[in-house]
């Protein structure tokens, strides 16, 4: 009699335990009860290396925060790469962001300090004056570079960083982790292209281990953003770019300028934001940032979203709403360096073909955004 019952209590354990497996497995797949959890099961995490020129809070900012604090998705690094700032200053945005967040363990590498061909990068103001363009703004260039991240971080924010970065190159870096996760890792590429094209001619034995590659970069059918013929991601490095582009990898999408100007936010959302968040550190980057002024004093009506929408797409795919497949080149020379050619059939044996975001649902991505302000 005793056995009957021990036996028939190892049944019900087993079949406890597989039940409660079963509802974390659901739970994490189904976002309507993802905020139950801390965490998923490892197993089903999608593994992701974010390789960003990542600045505080809009756009790559709110970024890095959405998949680092998103329970599906497991970040196995942040790789810097010069472009919307230096790759030092990039490197002390990421690391405060991550200790606000209390997302310490995600490793940090400071990536290319300069894109394949810093000359054509240097020459930028000049190459498109020379064509009758002045922009006031260049981005890193108009910035003051640091001799090391640590010195960034203490500039920025006159303290000391509780994080250190990984003594290694970005390249060697993603050659590793993809190594270690063969089919696994999703490349979140959402500056300029550098560390990619780097990775994968160091070690081209890794394209076909990786699982997908999502890029924020590209105009393609319509004017873009800083100047008129190209993105400003693919301006700073259109060698490493092309070079991406034309790497036959499993799949890759962009998110590029024409998605970008239909998903937007207005001043009433980025306050919003503002009030929603009990972060200190986070809500005072957003009322630092300048588009906060740039909001109260009316001098935008709206704002693009940019590499959050690429965050979005990863975190849920089903974002993917209006898909297209096309064959693309980049102009690597010229001021107009950066320009992206659309091919609807193969224009070259090494072209490969590569899907463009063209649009998505922009309230749902709006939504996905305060709710991870209201959490951090």
């Amino acid at each position: 009699m005793r056995r009957v019952k021990f036996a028939v209590l190892v049944k019900y354990a087993v079949f406890l335990l597989f039940a409660t497996l079963s509802f974390l497995t659901l739970s994490c797949d189904d976002d309507s009860r993802q905020d139950n959890f801390t965490t998923c099961p490892v197993s089903t995490r999608a593994k992701v290396i974010i390789d960003a020129d990542v600045v505080e809070v809009f756009d790559d900012g709110v970024a890095l925060m959405m998949l680092a604090s998103n329970p599906t998705i497991d970040v196995l690094g942040v790789t810097t790469v010069t472009g919307n700032e230096w790759s030092s200053s990039c490197v002390a945005h990421a690391i405060r962001q991550l200790e606000a967040i209390g997302k310490t363990s995600i490793p940090v590498v400071e990536g290319a300090s300069r894109p394949l061909y810093p000359e054509k990068f240097f020459s930028l103001e000049e190459d498109w004056k020379s064509i009758g363009y002045v922009v006031d703004y260049m981005r890193a260039l108009s910035n003051e570079e640091d001799s090391t991240w640590t010195e960034a971080y203490k500039r920025f924010y006159n303290t000391t960083p509780t994080m250190t970065t990984l003594n290694k190159s970005a390249e060697d870096f993603i050659i590793e982790t993809v190594k270690n996760n063969p089919n696994e890792v999703t490349l979140f590429v959402i500056g300029p292209c550098t560390n990619i094209a780097k990775a994968v001619q160091k070690a081209p034995e890794i394209v076909p281990l990786i699982k997908n590659v999502v890029y924020m970069g590209g105009a393609f059918y319509c004017d873009g953003y800083d100047v008129p013929w190209a993105e400003f991601n693919w301006i700073a490095d259109p060698d490493a770019a092309q070079i991406c582009v034309n790497t036959a990898f499993k799949d890759q999408l962009i998110i590029g300028q024409d998605v970008s100007y239909k998903v937007t936010m207005d001043s009433a959302y980025y306050f919003n934001l503002i009030d929603v968040t009990s972060n200190a550190i986070i809500k005072q980057m957003l009322k630092d940032k300048y588009l906060f002024g740039l909001f109260s004093s009316g001098a935008v009506d709206k704002w693009c979203l940019w590499d959050v929408i690429a965050a979005a797409c990863v975190i849920d795919p089903t974002l993917e709403q209006d898909v297209i497949s096309r064959y693309i080149t980049i102009d690597t020379e010229g001021a107009k360096r950066g320009h992206v050619n659309v091919y609807e059939s193969k224009p070259s044996s090494d072209a490969q073909s590569v899907r463009i975001l063209m649009n998505t649902d922009a309230e749902r991505v709006r939504t996905m955004i305060t709710d991870v302000f209201a959490n951090l």
